[in-house]
């Protein structure tokens, strides 16, 4: 068995694991969650520990996988993953710690895309088929950048008025339907895709995709832009919102830190989502929205690459 202190910003999770299932977790969740020696425990680190019997009481967990509260208030056990893709389960449990952890200290949570461009960092905002993902990958495709998330972000403003947007190891779903919509990165998704995607969709692990696109993974990017995507038929069009349209239109895609594991909450709450949150992001970065037919979106990629340069317009 070996342990480790797994960090997300300044979230801590200490794992116990075997050693080769340990190194796979950590390979799984890089750059977004990174090992620390585990001699270097701040007190009242949360711990998971995943081994045969796992003992303790049983919650009602939606990881896929069973997940017992032990002995210490502050410990989880979890038994080894049944096959070789039995990391989403991990994974799952780990986000949510570090997630309510870094909601405790400010964050602000968004289901939204991130990517840098030209070293700039752009937030894709909307809902699920708002063309996210398509216009990211598009976007990555074409011009030099980074992927930071893919429908799952959080911001946190610092004193000094800056974003800074951090993302979390997560698979990404693309809809087989978009791909004509791809040019030549449709061949290379589906190249990456894992082989149990179902007919719908493709699952593509972030790694892969940046592989694929032959970009990079980014732990965090400074935040240039907020774009809200929508649907059009003409061309691609960027129109600046005003202060109070913009804490709007973020208020409406604030999410959840953790969604899924609320059994958590009795032992690790997590603040909700208020809209003076959105107000201060309005009020730190411009706010965009586009509207684009997604049979233009590499057009639409060639307006963000511009935008990250002058995000002001």
């Amino acid at each position: 068995m070996s342990a480790a202190v797994l960090c997300c910003g300044r979230a801590r999770v200490s794992v116990e694991a075997d050693t080769a299932l340990l190194n796979e977790l950590t390979d799984a969740c890089h750059p977004w969650i990174t090992p620390s020696p585990a001699d270097d425990v701040p007190p009242g680190t949360w711990a998971v520990r995943i081994g045969p019997n796992p003992a303790g009481e049983a919650v009602p967990s939606r990881t896929g996988v069973a997940v017992y509260v032990g002995a210490g208030e502050r410990t989880l056990c979890l038994p080894p993953p049944a096959s070789p893709g039995g990391m989403r389960p991990l994974m799952r449990l780990l986000r949510a710690l570090m997630r309510r952890q870094l909601a405790t200290d400010g964050a602000v949570f968004l289901n939204a895309a991130v990517l840098t461009l030209n070293s700039g960092g752009v937030a894709l905002l909307g809902g699920a088929g708002a063309g996210k993902t398509t216009t990211l990958i598009a976007a990555l495709n074409r011009h030099p950048g980074a992927l930071v998330a893919n429908d799952d972000a959080s911001l946190h403003v610092g004193a000094d008025g800056r974003v800074t947007a951090r993302g979390y190891p997560r698979a990404i779903e693309v809809r087989r339907e978009v791909l004509p919509h791809l040019a030549g990165a449709a061949d290379m998704l589906t190249a990456a895709a894992e082989a149990d995607s179902p007919k719908r969709a493709l699952y593509v692990t972030p790694h892969r995709l940046a592989a694929a696109l032959g970009t990079a993974l980014a732990e965090t990017a400074e935040l240039s832009a907020l774009v809200l995507l929508a649907r059009g038929t003409g061309c691609p069009e960027l129109h600046r919102l005003t202060v109070e349209a913009a804490a709007c239109t973020v208020a409406a895609h604030l999410a959840a830190a953790d969604p899924y594991e609320s059994w958590l909450q009795s032992y690790l709450p997590a603040p909700s989502a208020r809209p003076e949150q959105a107000l201060a992001l309005a009020h730190a970065v411009p706010v965009w929205r586009l509207a684009q037919p997604l049979t233009a979106v590499e057009f639409s990629a060639d307006l963000l690459a511009e935008l990250s340069v002058h995000p002001g317009g």
